[in-house]
This record gives C-alpha cells, sequence and structure tokens, in this order.
C-alpha cells in the first residue's frame, strides 16, 4: 500500500474516531440531562434509565453513578421501588447504591460531594428502616422509633464519609450541619455542638444554613452564638455581613430587642438596598411583642418608599394590622386596599378586609365578601373556612352547612372539610 493510501486511511480513521467521540458526546448530554431532570422530579424509574443510559455513553462520568446512587437512596428513603431492581429488599438496594457511589469515588476521589453521597446512602437505609418501623408499630411512641440512642448501625459509615467529605472541601459548611444534626439525633451533644459551632465560623449567616430549622438553632443556641462570634473576628466577614448574622440569630432565639439594633447596623452598614427589609423586619419583631405603635415608623417609611418589592407588600399587610389594634379600622381598610393592589391573585387583602369590615359592623359587607373570596378562589381552603366560620357565627348555620358540603367536595382530602360538616350537621340536630 502506498504511502498516499496510508495518509488517506489514517484520516479516515481519525474522522471515525473523532465523530464517534461527537456522538457520544451528545449521547451522554441528552440521557445525563433526561436523568437529571426524571431525578429532581422525583421520577426514580425513568431516573434510573436516563443515568443509567449516560454511563453506558461515557462510563467513566463520575457523577452520572453519583446520581444513580442518590435515585437509591430516596428511593430507600421514601419506600419507592425500583424497577431496575426488582424485588429488592432494602439490603439488596444498600448494596446497589453502595456499589454505584463508590464506583463513582474510585473514579474521581478528590470529589467531596462523591465520598458525601455515600453518607447518604446510608442514611436513605436508616430512614427507611425508621419508616418501615413506624408502620409496624403506630401505636409506639414515634421519638422512640425515629431515632436511637446512641450510634446506629451505619452510623460509622455515615461519619466517615462525611468527615472525608469535609477534609477534602474543609471550607464547605453544609457537611458540618449533617453530621451536627446527626450527632444530636443519637444524643451526642459535644460532638453536635463542635460541628456547628465550626459550621457558623464557616459562614455565620442562619438563613444560609437551610438544611437547620430554627428549632435545631434554638437548641445549638450557645455554639452557634460563638461560631458566629469566631467569624467576625476572622477576616471573611465583612461589618455588613456580621450585622445580619446577629439580625437572623436574635430574630431564631427570640432576642427581639438586640435584634432589632442588628437590623438598624444592618440599615446603616449596607446601604439603600436593604433599608426596606431592615425596617421590614423591624416591625415584625416589634409587633411579636405586641408594641405595633413601635412598628409604625418603620412600616411607614417602606410604604412612604413607593417600590413595588415584597416587602412594601408585606409592610401593607403589618401596618393595617396596627391600624387595626389601634381601633382604625378605616384606615386599616384603606390600607388594605393598596395590599389588594399589590397583591392582586392573593386572596389575603381581601379575607383581611372581610374582617375588618366585621370589627366595624358592617356584617353585610363582610358576608359579600367572604363569600366573593371563597367563589374567585375555590382552590384556596382558608377561603372557605372563612366563610363558613363568618355564616356560622352570623346564626346561618344551614348556609355554612352548605358550604361546608361544597368545600368538602372541592378539598375531599382537608381534613377540615369533614370536621366543619361534622359539626354544622350536629348543631341543626339541636
Amino acid at each position: 500500500m502506498s504511502r498516499r493510501r496510508l495518509f488517506h486511511a489514517a484520516l479516515l480513521l481519525l474522522l471515525l474516531v473523532n465523530t464517534w467521540a461527537g456522538i457520544a458526546r451528545i449521547g451522554f448530554f441528552i440521557t445525563r440531562y433526561a436523568g437529571e431532570h426524571a431525578l429532581a422530579l422525583a421520577r426514580m424509574d425513568e431516573a434510573v434509565d436516563g443515568l443509567e443510559a449516560s454511563t453506558w455513553w461515557q462510563p467513566g462520568n463520575a457523577p452520572s453513578h453519583i446520581l444513580l446512587a442518590r435515585a437509591v437512596h430516596l428511593s430507600m428513603a421514601n419506600g419507592l421501588h425500583l424497577k431496575a431492581w426488582p424485588g429488592a429488599s432494602p439490603e439488596d438496594l444498600l448494596a446497589a447504591g453502595t456499589v454505584l457511589v463508590t464506583h463513582g469515588v474510585a473514579l474521581s476521589p478528590a470529589d467531596a460531594w462523591a465520598w458525601f453521597n455515600l453518607a447518604q446512602v446510608y442514611r436513605g437505609y436508616q430512614f427507611g428502616d425508621q419508616r418501615r418501623s413506624r408502620l409496624r408499630a403506630p401505636s409506639r411512641d414515634q421519638e422512640e422509633i425515629s431515632e436511637p440512642s446512641g450510634l446506629a448501625p451505619g452510623d460509622d459509615v455515615i461519619i466517615a464519609a462525611s468527615l472525608m467529605a469535609q477534609a477534602l472541601d474543609p471550607a464547605f459548611f453544609f457537611y458540618r450541619d449533617f453530621l451536627a444534626q446527626l450527632y444530636l439525633r443519637r444524643g451526642l451533644l459535644e460532638e453536635a455542638e463542635a460541628e456547628i459551632r465550626e459550621s457558623f465560623r464557616l459562614m455565620p449567616l442562619p438563613s444560609a444554613h437551610g438544611t437547620l430549622d430554627d428549632e435545631i438553632i434554638r437548641q445549638l443556641a450557645g455554639p452557634v452564638e460563638e461560631g458566629i462570634q469566631f467569624a467576625a473576628a476572622g477576616t471573611h466577614v465583612t461589618p455588613a455581613l456580621n450585622a445580619r448574622a446577629w439580625a437572623e440569630f436574635n430574630q431564631v432565639v427570640e432576642r427581639e430587642e438586640e435584634a432589632v439594633v442588628a437590623w438598624r447596623d444592618l440599615r446603616a452598614l449596607a446601604g439603600e438596598v436593604v433599608w426596606d427589609e431592615c425596617d421590614y423586619r423591624s416591625a415584625v419583631l416589634y409587633q411579636r411583642l405586641d408594641r405595633y405603635a413601635e412598628s409604625l415608623p418603620f412600616l411607614e417609611r417602606v410604604v412612604a418608599d413607593g417600590g413595588g418589592g415584597i416587602f412594601r407588600a408585606r409592610s401593607l399587610q403589618l401596618l393595617a394590622r396596627a391600624r387595626s389594634h389601634e381601633g382604625d379600622h378605616r384606615a386599616a381598610l384603606e390600607v388594605l386596599a393598596e395590599y389588594r393592589d399589590a397583591l392582586p391573585r392573593s386572596f389575603r387583602p381581601l379575607i383581611y378586609m372581610a374582617r375588618e369590615w366585621e370589627l366595624i359592623g358592617d356584617m353585610d359587607e363582610a358576608g359579600r365578601l367572604y363569600r366573593t373570596t371563597a367563589r374567585r378562589f375555590p382552590g384556596e381552603p382558608r377561603a372557605w373556612t372563612s366563610y363558613i366560620r363568618f355564616l356560622r357565627q352570623q346564626g346561618q348555620v344551614r348556609e355554612a352547612l352548605l358550604e361546608a358540603e361544597e368545600f368538602t367536595r372541592r378539598h375531599p382530602d382537608d381534613p377540615q372539610a369533614g370536621k366543619l360538616v361534622e359539626d354544622l350537621r350536629t348543631r341543626l340536630r339541636r
């Protein structure tokens, strides 16, 4: 074969290889996207199909294996069967999830997220085991069933994998939040405090810790506060961020006065962009203390600002509440009319307006507005229950029963509906 033919054959081979590589990339993208999208929608079988196909196109892609493991984890935690593993026991699924995630770890051993998903697989198995225990013994104390005292089987793997993720990504506070919650559930308070203290040193804003609810922050308030103090002493936290951290923390632990001071500090430090938020949150705190008059200057400032943001709409609601608390129901109605215009697709302003008409004593207008709201927003249970309550209080029990029966037809799964019908039927029989 001549050199020219060899050259042409080599070019053709390279073209074929390059074409196949492009096809593989396209096939991987399509199947991976389909799998991730299905996973986000909790369509587990579709997710597994798409992600398995993506591993065929690119078997060396670690995230695809990790996402497959997440599908297994979510299925175990929620008791969902997967057609890819027909008849698999929880232990079989645990083994499958472990194999998948360790394969991902082997492909990308420096990926903290991959290691953390090993912890998630075992945690999914534990959640599934707790769910099965509740189903087998529904009358037993739920706390006793849901979380054992002391370390449980699988906790050693969960802790080791989480610590590995921490070591690989020490600045990411989420892994510490996860461990803190596990330790707290197991009664290991000292370990939980150490993790949460370091977590808040890394990120002092409570709102950034999305997996921690307010009750956990209150339980661990001491180390959380220490973590915020340590963060303030570091170089990675600005004065404005520090002020917001103290405002949010003091609000969660119900130190309202200190929270107001912190919101005022943030208002002075961060500039006009946060003025409405800081004033609104200060007003919320004063109303939480039933000091409505002190909330007025903050609310009036937000409303007068004229912006169309969500804080102005919320401030209109609080301003109406403050006026109503003062006994000026006509002024409250005027503010609520603005609130209604700011949120035209919400039923809440109309319900609040109807309530003000009740307080004024105009029951005809109140009833008309309650009825209009229920008809305009038939998908909102509170619109129905407010109207039914009004009718019952006005002695119109038969009319209230008719509305309650219609409410039941529209919302058969709402527990309030059945109770209202039963109560109203009992009243009519008396």
